[in-house]
């Protein structure tokens, strides 16, 4: 992976552990899970992480497991 598309990545991850906080504050600002409102906005950030879900693992999750299998493949003519 190159260093450029390596930091897209990382930018990505980041924006989006940024965002997943930022609905954990919405949740506890509505009153936390034990209160109705809280649990609507729980409701809301899990539908909103499911119907996510195939950006997050085309725009993070794969590229990171590649770079990770990338990683552990030595390479020919490398030495130690």
């Amino acid at each position: 992976m190159s260093g450029t598309k390596l930091l897209k990545t990382a930018v990505n991850a980041v924006n989006t552990i940024t965002a997943i906080y930022q609905w954990v504050d919405m949740v506890e600002k509505a009153g936390g899970v034990t209160s109705i409102s809280g649990v609507a906005k729980a409701n809301a950030m899990f539908a909103s992480m499911n119907k996510e879900r195939g950006r997050v693992n085309s725009l993070v999750i794969d590229p990171l497991l590649a770079e990770i299998e990338a990683a552990k493949t030595p390479v020919e003519g490398a030495t130690k």
